[in-house]
């Protein structure tokens, strides 16, 4: 629930007005008589109208008040599930400005980069990529906003002790409360992932060099050769 949804429910329509009326003059009639009741009665209709109206109004205020605590409650989980779902997620989440400033970034997302989350709002996040990836970010974002359509893309970027990762980006552009446009995007460190790729990369070329080269299991059956094996041999 945000401020919206406060302003919504506390601005009363003429018919909860109506309701809210009728259940402060239920409880101001079922309250226990006072001796102050007899004194009230000798007073003046006006005055006794007037002393009416402003105890049913006393009760409304304090039904309101108890509404409002009932939504600062509400608020107040609402702010800790926030807590348990953006910021401890598994995955980085941040909000660029049309431009491509930081404006907000989760626990993750300072993680990933290894900066303090206060030093990362403000900064440019082409700060954080690799100079020969600076084009394709360019690319991802005039993407997103000329289309508004999710776009993906992987990019190395750089932490503060220079050293390299990849990670893939999930982008969408939203227009914000204001009126801009805003990026939101979800991070994934994929190194180990590309390491993996180049390590297999690297293992096939060796696999396909000049010497003959064979793969068997335990049981010594044969499980793949090289073009080098099948050409010195001739078994295809």
């Amino acid at each position: 629930m945000d401020g919206r949804d406060i302003h919504s429910t506390i601005r009363l329509s003429a018919e909860e007005r109506r309701m809210t009326r009728q259940h402060a003059e239920e409880r101001l009639a079922n309250q226990p008589k006072t001796s102050s009741a007899e004194q009230e009665a000798l007073l003046p209709k006006n005055i006794q109208s007037l002393l009416h109206e402003l105890q049913v109004r006393q009760i409304e205020l304090d039904m309101q008040n108890d509404e409002l605590r009932r939504i600062s409650d509400e608020l107040d989980t609402a702010q800790a599930r926030y807590f348990d779902f953006f910021d401890m997620a598994p995955v980085g989440y941040c909000l660029l400005s049309e431009q491509g400033i930081i404006k907000h970034a989760n626990l993750t997302t300072a993680t990933i980069l290894q900066t303090a989350r206060q030093g990362l709002l403000g900064q440019s996040f082409t700060e954080f990529v690799s100079p020969h990836d600076q084009d394709a970010l360019y690319l991802f974002r005039r993407t997103l906003l000329a289309t508004r359509n999710p776009q993906s893309c992987e990019l190395q970027l750089t932490r503060s002790d220079a050293t390299r990762f990849w990670v893939s980006l999930d982008g969408i552009a939203v227009q914000e409360h204001d009126g801009s446009t805003a990026l939101r995007l979800v991070m994934n460190d994929i190194t180990e992932r590309k390491q993996a790729d180049e390590e297999l990369r690297i293992a096939a070329v060796a696999f396909e060099a000049q010497v003959a080269i064979v793969v068997m299991d335990s049981r010594r059956l044969v499980l793949r050769v090289n073009a080098a094996f099948t050409r010195i041999t001739g078994y295809k």
